[in-house]
């Protein structure tokens, strides 16, 4: 059974009003229980609007969200679903406001009333899970962190909850190419290991092609694409879809599908494209090579 269900979704922001915006339209899809989902589109494309109504914070105009096997129309079922459902914003550690680490990862523990101690339990406990030691860190003062380690603070924040889905929107905005590294490794590792729902929204198409599993594209609202990364990548709107930053591996691949080269689109990584170009370049000699020997052969025989 899916995890997270869209059927016909559409939501509008002022709805009734003279500012009303269409923002979701006809959403329809499903996520099962482990996966990885992408989520790709240039600004205003609807991502953001999306994953809230995951969690319970915006609630579908038109058709239905079910999530965690109950629709999220239930009242008290969607009030419920911040225990379950992580969802980081951009930038979380911009909402780190504890006096210690600790105390900050515990914040949503103590807010469901477990006990002091056994919410710093648990703190302890996510902040292993995200690589930091809690021993070094925990009596220290979120600011005094590194970006890439308060960034790591807030995940843990989250995973202390024990969520069934881990939402992230934009989960390397603002860190260098190590700090991005570092928190797209740790977020797969944890859905792997920890049998996570993630879903992470993106503007890059390089950092969810190597983890996502399945891949949703908006774009004014609609899922243009949906489904793996090699089916979406094959889709040929995907050469113009603006805001989107492929890889120059996948551009290149594009590219020659486009001049009409037999080539895979669905390339994942850089190895993959190479071979995709060596045995275009082998297929392409193996083609000249037979040209050439008709042509001697054709012109032998005339001669003879």
């Amino acid at each position: 059974m899916p995890i997270i269900e869209f059927q016909h979704v559409s939501y509008r922001y002022g709805r009734g009003s003279l500012d009303e915006k269409k923002a979701l339209n006809d959403i329809t899809f499903a996520v099962e229980p482990g996966e990885f989902i992408g989520i790709v589109g240039s600004n205003g494309s609807g991502k953001s609007t999306l994953v809230q109504h995951m969690n319970g914070l915006l609630c579908p105009d038109e058709g239905h969200v079910t999530v965690l096997g109950k629709k999220t129309s239930d009242r008290q079922h969607r009030n419920g679903l911040w225990r379950k459902v992580g969802l980081l914003f951009q930038y979380p550690e911009q909402q780190l406001f504890e006096a210690t680490v600790i105390d900050d990862v515990a914040y949503g523990l103590r807010n469901m009333g477990m006990k002091q101690a056994d919410a710093a339990a648990r703190a302890r406990e996510a902040l292993s899970l995200v690589g930091l030691n809690p021993d070094e860190i925990g009596a220290l003062p979120p600011l005094s962190l590194s970006g890439g380690q308060r960034r790591r603070a807030a995940i843990a924040g989250v995973l202390a909850m024990k969520p069934d889905i881990l939402i992230l929107d934009e989960a390397t905005a603002g860190l260098d190419g190590p700090g991005k590294s570092d928190i797209l490794s740790l977020v797969k590792r944890l859905q792997q290991e920890m049998g996570i729902t993630v879903l992470m929204i993106s503007h890059s198409m390089r950092e969810v092609m190597a983890l996502a599993d399945k891949i949703a594209v908006l774009a004014d609202g609609r899922l243009a694409a949906w489904g793996s990364a090699s089916d979406v990548m094959r889709e040929e709107m995907m050469s113009s879809s603006p805001g989107l930053f492929f890889s120059e591996y996948a551009q290149v691949m594009i590219k020659l599908a486009e001049l009409g080269h037999p080539v895979n689109t669905g390339v994942r990584s850089r190895e993959e494209a190479l071979e995709e170009l060596l045995t275009l370049i082998g297929r392409k000699g193996h083609e000249r090579g037979e040209a050439r020997a008709v042509h001697a052969g054709r012109y032998g025989r005339s001669q003879a």
